[in-house]
Order: structure tokens, then C-alpha cells, then sequence
């Protein structure tokens, strides 16, 4: 018997030891190489779109046309569409002496511009955008520079009794702003004649504004897209005289005109603020009657 199990033995070891030798030596596992997702160059899609491209001094890209305006900020997933915030998947890329997406982001993008074209209340314009015909501005209102393409009228009261520009400036520059943070001052006869419009500096350079900051993270949106117009008075308290009245109507509807603002373009600054400003005392539903 015992003769009988030492062949057995053997040839069962001989299989064993043959599987062991023909079984492949264990490899370190190798992740399957990724193929990075493709970029579009920002100023590429905009062209595409029929957007412009600039660079704000800032930092800010700004792809435009019409009432459309999207910012992005180069390292950031951020991105705003007229002023609504949404997140990219990845962040905008510096590639050498250009800005970049990736393809999925950019397509996001365009879905979401899209989407506020086709939104109710919308500017409608045609596939190969025409220039309106606009009336230029009165010579003492124009700006020295290229105007900008501005989609808002912002509405504030300086809570003061008197104030002109000058006035006005000096306040702002001792709190820390470069200049007057309003493009435009309606006077009320306390430093300025009472209805007078005078312009400021930051309109005459076409400089974003300093007036309605609404929170950090905003990339500064109404400022950027925004016209200023300050009449002087406290209207928590008064109204404004009739003569402040005739220039903002006559102002903005000439600002509508020339910049193609839709009438709900036109807001008070409490729209977008939590803030009583223009005050409780500010004729608003006239005003929207007078424009009309």
C-alpha cells in the first residue's frame, strides 16, 4: 500500500507544482492613462458667439452683446450670467498670454446665455445683431472716452440736504474711494442749481461705479453694469423738487435711448440692496408713469 501512494503523491505534487509554474507573475496594477478634456480659449468662444471680449484691468473677463454680459475670473469656477452666479466644473485656466475653458464648461456657458435669451422679458435680437439707431448724446452729458456697454439705471438720494460733485466727491474720497462713486448728480439748488445735472469723473472716463455694492461675491456686477444717478435730498424725509424730477426723466429716458436699456433696466437702489435708498418719500411709480 505504501508503494501504491508514493506514485500518487508524486504526480499529485508534479500537478500542483505545474500550475504554480505556469501561473503569470503578479503585476503592480497601472491606472488607465486619462485623457484631459479639450480647452476653448475664452476670446475663441466668444468670437464663436458673436460676443466681445475684454479684459477688465482687474482681472474680470467679459464676453458681451446686447443685454447679455458674462464675467469670469481666471483661477476661479465662478462665472456669472447678467448677474446670476453659477459654478463651472473646472476653474478658468491661464494658458500663456490667453484664458481658457474646458470644452464641457464652455458649453455650459452657452446653455446658460441660452437660457437668458430666451427668458421672458428678454431683449429679442436677431441671429446677426444690427445697431440700433440711437441719437447721441447731448454734448453735455457725453463722456471723453468709448462708452460702455451699460445694461442698468441705478436710482439713489444722497440723505443729505444740500451736495453737488464737488461736494459729493469730497465725502466719498474720505471714506476711501478713488473719486465720486456716482456717474451723475441732480442738484436740488444747495450747492448746485436745483434740477441741474452735472457729470462726474468716473462717467466722463466711462469708469465702473462706486454706488451699489452688493455683496463680495457678486464680481461686482452692478457696479460694472450700471449707470449711477444720485439726486441730492433726503427723501426719508422730502421729496424731490420738480425741477430734480424733469431732469431724471429727461436723463434717463436719454440714457435709455442711447444705451438701449430696457425699462425694468431701471431700478431703485433698495432693488438689489437691503437699503431704503432712493427713500420711502422718492416717487417711484411716477416716475416709471413719466417714462413710459
Amino acid at each position: 500500500m505504501h508503494k501504491t501512494l508514493v506514485p500518487l503523491l508524486t504526480l499529485a505534487l508534479g500537478v500542483l507544482g505545474g500550475c504554480q509554474a505556469t501561473k503569470p507573475p503578479p503585476q503592480t496594477a497601472v491606472p488607465p492613462s486619462v485623457r484631459p478634456e479639450p480647452v476653448i480659449f475664452v476670446s475663441d468662444m466668444a468670437s464663436e458667439m458673436g460676443f466681445h471680449y475684454t479684459e477688465d484691468p482687474r482681472g474680470f473677463l467679459e464676453l458681451r452683446l446686447g443685454p447679455d454680459a458674462v464675467v469670469l475670473t481666471p483661477g476661479s469656477r465662478r462665472a456669472m450670467v447678467n448677474g446670476h452666479k453659477f459654478y463651472m466644473v473646472h476653474p478658468c485656466l491661464k494658458m500663456g498670454d490667453n484664458f481658457a475653458l474646458r470644452t464641457g464648461d464652455a458649453r455650459m456657458l452657452r446653455q446658460h446665455v441660452r437660457g437668458e435669451q430666451g427668458r421672458p422679458g428678454h431683449l429679442a435680437r436677431p441671429a446677426a445683431p444690427v445697431q440700433p439707431q440711437v441719437a447721441p448724446l447731448p454734448a453735455r452729458w457725453a463722456p471723453r472716452v468709448v462708452a460702455r456697454h451699460w445694461r442698468h439705471i441705478v436710482i439713489h438720494h444722497t440723505v443729505t440736504s444740500r451736495g453737488s460733485v464737488g461736494f459729493l466727491d469730497q465725502i466719498h474720497r474720505a471714506r476711501g474711494f478713488d473719486s465720486l462713486g456716482y456717474h451723475f448728480v441732480i442738484g436740488n439748488g444747495t450747492g448746485a442749481g436745483d434740477g441741474e445735472v452735472q457729470v462726474g469723473s468716473r462717467w466722463a472716463a466711462q469708469q465702473v461705479g462706486a454706488h451699489t455694492r452688493v455683496d463680495p461675491s457678486d464680481d461686482n456686477y452692478w457696479n460694472r453694469n450700471s449707470i449711477g444717478i444720485v439726486l441730492v435730498g433726503d427723501f426719508t424725509q422730502t421729496r424731490p423738487s420738480r425741477r430734480q424730477m424733469d431732469s431724471l426723466v429727461l436723463l434717463v429716458r436719454t440714457l435709455e435711448n442711447r444705451f438701449q436699456i430696457a425699462p425694468e433696466g431701471v431700478i431703485p437702489h433698495r432693488a438689489v440692496k437691503d437699503t431704503l435708498c432712493p427713500g420711502p418719500r422718492f416717487p417711484w411709480a411716477e416716475l416709471q408713469q413719466r417714462l413710459r
